[in-house]
């Protein structure tokens, strides 16, 4: 979705997430800048502040060589951000201890968060315009919206990824004491008698 209000909730959401999921610092940075460029193009009341910020960045690394590829990878990112969040899970399955939790859990994540994204992106507009909203605050509406509906999918998501990493979990333990059980034999003192 391409709300600029939507884009800074979440850039707050990685944020605040960086301590515990390092990858998710590159996503932020992502995100904001997604969220400028998205703002400036809005239309809005709010785009004049956005039109504003991309001018200043953009008149920074005029004459700036590294500025400018800097703000090559910027805008690189904030058109790539779905694929940095993938990345980010990437990273975060990778320094996992139990490397096979933490996969099936970051996939129910993802799954339950593109899912209901996907489906938001095809009918939340839809949606909002028959609400009897200001066409002005239609933006914010929509913006809040698919936040709640992303985070709270990817919570569904990440919950019923726990639940099937703990039941593979459980269902490998058993299965391997039981293979365990079968291969090992009773012990049988040697008789010594001459």
């Amino acid at each position: 979705m391409s709300n600029w209000l939507a884009k800074l909730i979440f850039t707050s959401r990685s944020a605040g997430r960086v301590e515990n999921e390092p990858g998710r610092g590159v996503v932020a940075g992502a995100q904001a800048a997604s969220a400028v460029r998205n703002g400036a193009k809005d239309g809005s009341i709010f785009s004049k502040p956005f039109k504003g910020i991309l001018n200043y960045c953009e008149k920074l690394a005029e004459n700036k060589e590294a500025l400018g590829r800097v703000s090559k990878y910027v805008k690189l990112a904030s058109e790539n951000v779905n694929p940095l969040i993938v990345a980010s899970s990437g990273l975060n399955i990778a320094l996992a201890e139990d490397k096979q939790s933490a996969f099936i859990t970051e996939a129910g994540t993802l799954t339950g968060m593109f899912l209901m994204e996907g489906m938001m992106n095809k009918h939340l507009d839809k949606l909002v315009d028959k609400l009897p909203v200001n066409k002005k605050l239609a933006p914010i509406v929509k913006g809040i919206a698919f936040v709640i509906g992303s985070v709270g999918a990817s919570g569904v998501g990440k919950a019923a990824g726990s639940a099937v990493a703990k039941a593979v979990k459980d269902s490998n333990t058993k299965y391997s004491q039981e293979q365990i059980a079968k291969t090992q034999k009773p012990y049988t003192p040697i008789n010594v008698a001459a």
